[in-house]
């Protein structure tokens, strides 16, 4: 059998297939979530979908990691739907894109996967295959530890810092949350944050991570406070799932380890980090299935 994963993200879309002869091929292709509810944006669905099918070469099985997306939804059978017409097969399998992930790196019930990028969930699966999870409700009431938690605390650094009437710019990580807003005021901040919404905060967390290694005690803060809300996560889903095997991922990981090292601290385990593609990796743990 061969076989297409395809793994569907908020910035980009990775897929990766293993023809009948063993060999893999790779590509990507526009992000792809599972917040579609209008016609619009079901057309540039089609279109991803579409665009998959003819850079791919031909398969008997797909597998779509959709992030955002709830398995067994009307949305996820209208992206399987979609899918089995542009590849022209019948086997396609659509689920949430933490549940592909997951088994890409453990079997049922073997593990837990601690996900940080622009929010943040910690996930399992039972042995019955099933996900479940802890946190990942969204950047307005939780992705605690996140990009954009990062992000915000940093932004909250500045702001207080105004309130008390002293000057951001004289704080390492102030320096260089201003430093990319013009002008540099409130009125930037302010255009910055409103204008570019979530993405723009979480693209703040590098900036916290680079204040960090300049010595700034407030950015260091920050990036401990998030490992400690990861961890808090993983200990809410320890109470379900058992385990002693953890991993990491995501952007906020990417950077110094001052996160990691809070995260497994408080953890006090070895946790592996993935940095791999989820699509081929997902290959090679299930290549008997595939």
């Amino acid at each position: 059998m061969s076989t297409i994963v395809v793994d569907c993200g908020a910035s980009s879309t990775k897929w990766a297939a293993q023809e009948l002869g063993g060999s893999i091929k790779r590509g990507k292709a526009p992000n792809l979530t599972g917040h579609i509810f209008n016609d619009q944006e079901w057309l540039r669905a089609q279109g991803v979908i579409e665009e998959i099918a003819r850079s791919a070469p031909k398969v008997t099985r797909a597998i779509f990691g959709v992030t955002g997306l709830g398995s067994g939804t009307q949305i996820a059978e209208k992206i399987s739907v979609i899918a089995r017409r542009a590849l022209g097969i019948e086997s396609v399998e659509v689920c949430n894109d933490m549940e592909l992930a997951h088994a890409a790196i453990f079997k049922p019930g073997e593990g837990i996967l601690i996900y940080g990028g622009t929010g943040s969930v910690v996930v399992s699966r039972n042995r019955n295959g099933e996900l479940v999870r802890a946190g990942g409700y969204g950047f307005i009431i939780g992705d605690e530890g996140g990009g954009f938690w990062i992000g915000r605390e940093a932004l909250r650094h500045v702001t207080d810092l105004w309130d008390l009437g002293k000057d951001p710019k004289e704080s390492i990580l102030g320096n260089r949350i201003l430093g990319i807003v013009s002008p540099a005021d409130w009125y930037g901040l302010r255009e910055y944050v409103y204008k570019g919404g979530r993405q723009a905060v979480a693209a703040l967390a590098p900036v916290v991570t680079e204040a960090a290694r300049a010595g700034s005690d407030e950015a260091h803060s920050i990036l401990v406070g998030a490992g400690t809300h990861l961890a808090d996560l993983t200990k809410r889903l320890l109470k379900k799932i058992p385990t002693s095997r953890f991993a990491a991922m995501g952007g906020v990981f990417q950077g110094d380890s001052i996160l990691f090292e809070s995260l497994s601290y408080q953890l006090g385990n070895a946790i592996e980090r993935i940095e791999d593609d989820i699509p081929e990796r997902w290959l090679g743990m299930n290549s008997g299935n595939a």
